[in-house]
Parts: C-alpha cells; sequence; structure tokens
C-alpha cells in the first residue's frame, strides 16, 4: 500500500502481489518483504485487508521454502487483526514482523496522535511470543517528544520487561522541524535530556538482547 496525505491509502491489487512472488520465486528467491507506510491499513480502499492478503499469498504461492517478513504494520491494525493473523501465523511462513509502538507512555502516545494504548501493543506482542517463538518481532522507540517527562520515559523502559521478546529495536531522538505540528507544542526536551535518556535506554536494550540469546 502507499500511504497519501492525511491517511489516504492506495493498495496494489491482491493478484498483481501473488504474481511479482511467483516470479520471484521463479528465480530462485525465499525470502520476501511486505512493506508500506502502514501494511496495516492494506485494502481499506479496496474492500480486503491484510489478513486476506496475506492468506492469498499463502495460498497461491507454493514453495515450501518462503518465508515473509512483514514491515511496518501499525500497533491498531496489529491488535485488531490478531484473531485472523494466527491462522497465517500456524503456516510457519511468516519469519518477521515490523510492529512500531514508540513509546511506553499512553499520554505520549496520545500526542502522537498514535490512537491505541501501549499495553494492547505490549500484550499482542507477548501473544506471538508466546504461541509463535519462532517469528522475530522488531519495534521503534522514540525518545524525548515534547512532553514527555521522567515517568513516561520510565514506562518506554518497562516496555522491554520479560517476558516479552524483542529481535531489533530501533532507536529514535525526537528532532524539530518546521514541516510537523509537534515543533510549536510546550514542553520541549532539551537535547541534553534527550541523549541521556537515549543512552540510558539503550543500554537497557543491549541487556534485552543478551538476556534473550541465552535463553
Amino acid at each position: 500500500t502507499e500511504k497519501l496525505t492525511w491517511g489516504f491509502v492506495k493498495s496494489r491489487p491482491i493478484q498483481d502481489i501473488v504474481n511479482d512472488i511467483n516470479e520471484g520465486i521463479k528465480k530462485g528467491y525465499d525470502r520476501f518483504i511486505l512493506q508500506s507506510g502502514d501494511l496495516g491499513s492494506y485494502g481499506m480502499d479496496s474492500n480486503s485487508s491484510l489478513p486476506k492478503l496475506l492468506e492469498e499469498i499463502i495460498n497461491k504461492c507454493k514453495s515450501d521454502d518462503i518465508k515473509f517478513l512483514l514491515s511496518q504494520i501499525h500497533p491498531n491494525y496489529f491488535a485488531k487483526y490478531y484473531p485472523e493473523l494466527e491462522k497465517i501465523f500456524t503456516s510457519n511462513k511468516i519469519e518477521r514482523i515490523g510492529c512500531q509502538v514508540q513509546s511506553g507512555s499512553d499520554k505520549i502516545l496520545y500526542l502522537m496522535n498514535r490512537g491505541y494504548l501501549a499495553k494492547d501493543w505490549r500484550n499482542a506482542i507477548i501473544k506471538v511470543n508466546k504461541n509463535f517463538p519462532n517469528i522475530e518481532i522488531t519495534t521503534h522507540l522514540m525518545i524525548g517528544f515534547p512532553g514527555e517527562d521522567d515517568k513516561d520515559f520510565k514506562k518506554t523502559m518497562d516496555l522491554l520487561k520479560s517476558p516479552i521478546v524483542l529481535k531489533d529495536i530501533g532507536l529514535f531522538i525526537y528532532t524539530s522541524s518546521s514541516r510537523i505540528r509537534s515543533t510549536k507544542m510546550e514542553n520541549q526536551i532539551p537535547d541534553k535530556i534527550k541523549f541521556r535518556r537515549y543512552n540510558k535506554l539503550r543500554r537497557k536494550c543491549i541487556i534485552h538482547y543478551i538476556k534473550n540469546s541465552l535463553k
């Protein structure tokens, strides 16, 4: 899908995607990335959905060795579609899922206009960890969004508490830009605090990786 300005979506036809994958299989490829600005919004403009797309791909792309990496699924859609996605996951064709939570603070998520609760993201990911341990999960965390205080930052740190298992965590420091609304928000975070929090969270991530690699 291509997510246009203000949330409009343009989805490629399922058969075109299936044809592209089958062409790749003929050429010897066995790993395919389904990528979009928001993969979870697939089909909103065509009476379809991400689970329907994946079901068609699994049924029509016949190869025992292929794996799929799902990039950029908004947590709202991941939670919404999870019951349907479980059937897809049992195919053993999904290798990795990217679901970008950004913050562990519901206050900050609200200010970001993300539209979900941190606990819903964490609970959904823990379900995948438990029921489909071979599926790798990646996410993004942002430090220093305007209004983030120490309590908000701690909630982001707490996202990494056991039993959650994340394969990769992209860390980002919020930066101002004249093109985004949040630049004009109150309580901008000083760079010194941003970098201190970034380094603390980075150490937490390293510990997370080490602990899970030893299991």
